[in-house]
């Protein structure tokens, strides 16, 4: 039988952690006591141990046992102190919580984008794509950085268009990484193209980000006829301006897209804003919906497993009605974490509903280890665990003999269920 088992489990077991399996002496004496209870109690009978009814034992004693971890998982306080920085409008201005050993309390303020960063840019003149007028030879050019100058050198073949020189001064550029990006413009439907430099980075530094001259060319083009200047590239098209943003009637002023404030939350801009929006610090209700849509899968599972066993097994219908029972008695506790009950007795989750009850803390006293929905759900999963095969059908032989002290044999059940000492308990 104990072969039976490893190889069932290992097909049935799901993967979770196993923070609150019994692992102390004292634990593992309550589970002892408690199987010797129940085999004082049983009847002996006998059991067809198909791979059916095997595998519909080892699943729904793995299932209760993962149900039960995962009500300890809302159980415990901690879940319910993580917080989050929370934006009304995410898209526009989104909201990072730093970490931080200080002790943070719930609050909340207001932030209105006045103006977004932009980078500097150099837009080019439209011309014929297929011809050139520039003349052949060597030209050489200069952009500034922040006061650091990088100098090119650029040849212009025999034949070349406009276009290829475009693109060929393109690639030149942005192959160097020096925060200058080189875009070319191609209008196939009037024949025209046009070259534009934009900065990589936003924000205002002193004067413009970038900065760029000729600073020769074959004598034949004429003084004053690079090839910076042949492409229309001399001049500034639009300038780089900083965002500026108003946080509870404060004004900020900075190049970046992105600001910490008050070294608490690192806020990123997208957009200018119509009006204010509210920023909170709150309770961050994602990793405790995370545990709850854990609770209902494992919870909905054990239903399914069962239903599914029902036609080949009367007595599953059992465990159906049980949690049918149960249900029906803390419906109303079930509405106030967010909830419902399908008509095939399944949960499922209003995630508006279930993120207002964790924020309003209704979801935590619901499942607090001493409220009388999460003592009386464990109680049926401590059944469900103790003693699978209550719920596979089998012939009753022998009734107990309850005029008589019976003799405790701890492995009356698990010769049945195979189940009492494993990895969980």
């Amino acid at each position: 039988m104990l072969q039976v088992y490893n190889y069932y489990q290992g097909l049935s077991a799901t993967e979770r952690p196993q923070r609150y399996t019994a692992h102390k002496r004292s634990e593992l004496k309550n589970i002892y006591k408690s199987i010797t209870d129940l085999s004082a109690k049983e009847s002996l009978y006998k059991i067809d141990l198909s791979t059916e009814q095997q595998n519909y034992a080892v699943g729904i004693k793995d299932t209760s046992l993962a149900v039960q971890e995962t009500l300890n998982d809302l159980a415990d306080p901690s879940a319910y102190h993580l917080l989050a920085a929370v934006s009304d409008y995410p898209d526009v201005v989104s909201t990072t919580l730093l970490p931080s050993k200080e002790k943070r309390e719930h609050e909340a303020f207001f932030v209105t984008v006045e103006q977004l960063a932009t980078p500097q840019e150099n837009i080019g003149d439209m011309l014929p794509a297929t011809k050139s007028s520039l003349p052949t030879g060597a030209y050489s050019f200069a952009i500034t950085i922040d006061d650091c100058q990088y100098s090119f050198q650029f040849q212009v073949a025999k034949d070349s268009s406009n276009l290829d020189l475009q693109n060929k001064l393109a690639d030149f550029i942005n192959q160097t990484g020096i925060g200058i990006h080189a875009q070319v413009d191609h209008n196939k439907e009037f024949g025209l193209s046009r070259l534009s430099l934009t900065s990589a980075q936003t924000g205002v530094l002193p004067d413009r980000v970038f900065f760029v001259e000729d600073t020769s060319a074959p004598e034949k083009a004429g003084a004053g006829n690079g090839v910076l200047t042949y492409f229309g590239l001399l001049d500034t098209t639009k300038q780089a301006q900083n965002t500026i943003v108003s946080i509870n009637d404060e004004m900020f002023e900075f190049p970046e897209k992105e600001f910490v404030y008050d070294n608490k939350i690192k806020l990123a801009f997208s957009d200018e804003t119509n009006g204010p929006v509210q920023v909170r610090i709150t309770t961050d209700a994602g990793p405790v919906l995370k545990k709850l849509t854990a609770f209902t899968d494992t919870y909905n599972h054990l239903i399914s497993q069962t239903r599914n066993f029902g036609s080949q097994n009367r007595r599953s219908q059992k465990l159906l009605y049980e949690f049918s029972h149960f249900t029906a008695l803390h419906q109303s506790d079930f509405r106030k974490a967010g909830i419902t009950l399908t008509e095939e007795g399944l949960l499922q989750i209003d995630k508006e509903a279930a993120t207002e009850s964790i924020l309003s803390q209704n979801l935590r006293s619901l499942f607090a280890k001493d409220s009388s929905f999460t003592k009386a759900l464990s109680a049926r999963m401590h059944t469900v665990t103790l003693n699978p095969m209550d719920y596979v059908d089998k012939l009753i032989v022998v009734y107990p003999n309850t005029n008589s002290k019976a003799a405790v044999n701890p492995y009356v059940t698990s010769l049945y269920s195979g189940m009492l000492f494993n990895n969980y308990c």
